[in-house]
């Protein structure tokens, strides 16, 4: 199993590019890799502030996600940065997350964008609906990269299913989205198995650095 964590973070109006460089810097700042996404496209423009989030993965267990914690909490400059970063924000707050039927990212793969879903499955429906996506996912004939992953249930209640698109460019996001999605004969069963449509927000990559 892979794990993930990520830090939701709303930045403070005229801090943004503020608190996406110093969100960059505290990812470089690890041994591990991640990325910074920065809302491009949020679900509801008219209510939700632009977002940035952090990810910092490549945890093979919640014992390396332990052990990182304790370098962080026993570094005073680390703790003391991300202490910074939230002054900026109005809002802060992490998740651990498990990555769900992993695959390995493409070689030389350079994405600049993600387009992530968030879908609640009916229920009990959640492995049919894993093994549908994921039979979706090996047949989809465009250069995108799918990660499906859900927060740890044993931490906290669980959010639901995100699906995560990663892309090198919004063409080729459109083009999945027509190609891949809309003419899909799974799209009915998939219908079937999920409470409510997704709710989905797009997002550019400032930062992608492979594990």
């Amino acid at each position: 199993m892979q794990y993930f964590i990520n830090t939701w973070r709303t930045p403070k109006n005229g801090n943004l590019w503020s608190v996406t460089d110093a969100s960059e810097a505290s990812v470089l700042n690890t041994d591990r890799g991640g990325n910074v996404t920065v809302t491009l496209a949020p679900s509801d423009p008219i209510s939700q502030s632009l977002m940035v989030v952090s990810t910092v993965g490549g945890f093979q267990s919640l014992g390396e996600i332990e052990n990182f914690h304790d370098a962080v909490l026993q570094d005073g400059s680390r703790y003391s940065a991300l202490d910074r970063i939230s002054s900026l924000c109005d809002h802060t707050n992490i998740s651990i997350s498990e990555i769900l039927n992993f695959k390995d990212w493409p070689p030389s793969f350079a994405p600049k964008y993600v387009k992530r879903d968030l879908i609640t499955p009916a229920s009990g429906a959640l492995p049919e609906l894993l093994e549908l996506l994921s039979e979706w996912r090996e047949e989809s004939t465009t250069n995108i990269h799918w990660v499906f992953s859900q927060t740890v249930r044993g931490l906290s209640l669980s959010e639901p299913l995100r699906v995560s698109h990663f892309a090198e460019s919004l063409e080729e996001l459109a083009t999945f989205q027509t190609d891949d999605i809309n003419n899909n004969t799974r799209l009915a069963r998939f219908g079937e198995l999920i409470v409510s449509p997704p709710i989905r927000s797009t997002s550019r990559i400032t930062l992608f650095k492979p594990s």
